[in-house]
Formats: C-alpha cells, structure tokens, sequence
C-alpha cells in the first residue's frame, strides 16, 4: 500500500516493466535556441486561469534549473528486498510512537544513502569544471510535498543520527514543511 501514490498512481513498478538501458550516462540535451524571438505571454483565455508563482515556487524552480544545468543526470533503477526494514518498521512502530516519533520508511532509506555514500565517496561529491569536489559531511535532502509543490528540506549530518533521531528529524522537517515554518 505504501507504493501508491496520490490519485493512485503506481510509484514504483518492477524492474521487468521497465525498459532497458545501455548502463551509459545520457548528457541532458542542450536547450534549443529559438530561431525567432519568443513572442510575449498573452494573457489567458476565458476558458483558463493564471496562478501567479509564489515566491517559494519561483525559487523551486530556479534551484531546479540551477540542478539541471550543474549536475549530470542519469537514472538507475535497482530492486530491493524491503522484508527486513518491514519488519524491523513493524516491531518498532510502537516503542518510537511511545516517544512521540511516527516511524515511516524515510530514515531507513536516509540511513541507506548514507552507508552507500560512505562506501562510493565519489557519489557525495559536486561536479565542476575543474575536478569533483567531494564532500566530507552528509547532508541529505529530503522531498516534502506541500501545498504548493515540493520542498527539500535538508537533514544535515544525516550520518551521526542514530534511527530514533533520523525520524525525529523526518517528523520535525516534514511537519515545519508543511506548516510553511521552514528557514534558509
């Protein structure tokens, strides 16, 4: 249940329904220049609304741009045997609810990232121009739907938590999120 997403969608699927790949990183394709000037926003129709960009919006999206345009893009997709962390998830629910922290599967995947950072240092590394910069500490983003759109709150020395703490800071960045109390 917990892999459905909002209206119903699928979020994860199988690897077999997946198409393959060749294992070699695609570059993201150039932006196309117009050939012409593009022509200024009309206003909308009377069939259509405008919603104005929030503030918080713009600088999503810019930050999501600024990611495109540094960072190389390739996808992997891996399966995993989850039974263990649903079980370890099941057993413990109620010890971690009687100390105020709802248990979800976030610091299990959070822990992971760390271990796999840990193991591949070049993976918690910046790409530039001139070499890969990596990085000694472990800063981990996690995406938090809100209203309007999604934020990514970081989780910063995400490696010296232990779970407990993990989902402390999961519950805390999660609901400040969404309570529109985050800060820079």
């Amino acid at each position: 249940q917990d892999n459905i997403g909002l209206r119903g969608q699928l979020l994860f699927k199988p690897t077999d329904d997946l198409p393959l790949s060749t294992g070699a990183a695609t570059p993201a394709p150039a932006p196309a220049t117009p050939s012409r000037p593009m022509a200024a926003p009309t206003a909308p129709g009377s069939d259509e609304q405008l919603i104005p960009h929030t503030r918080l919006r713009k600088l999503i999206a810019e930050h999501m741009l600024a990611s495109r345009r540094t960072s190389p893009h390739v996808s992997t997709v891996m399966e995993a045997d989850m039974s263990a962390v649903v079980a370890h998830r099941s057993a413990h629910k109620a010890e971690f609810a009687a100390k105020g922290v709802t248990l979800t599967f976030t610091p299990y995947f959070i822990q992971a990232i760390v271990a796999a950072l840990k193991a591949v240092p070049q993976a918690n590394a910046v790409y530039r121009e001139d070499g890969l910069l990596l990085k000694r500490r472990y800063h981990i983003g996690m995406a938090t739907a809100i209203d309007d759109g999604l934020v990514v709150p970081v989780i910063r020395d995400a490696d010296e938590l232990s779970l407990l703490g993990l989902a402390r800071t999961v519950n805390d960045l999660a609901q400040r999120a969404r309570a529109g109390q985050l800060t820079p």
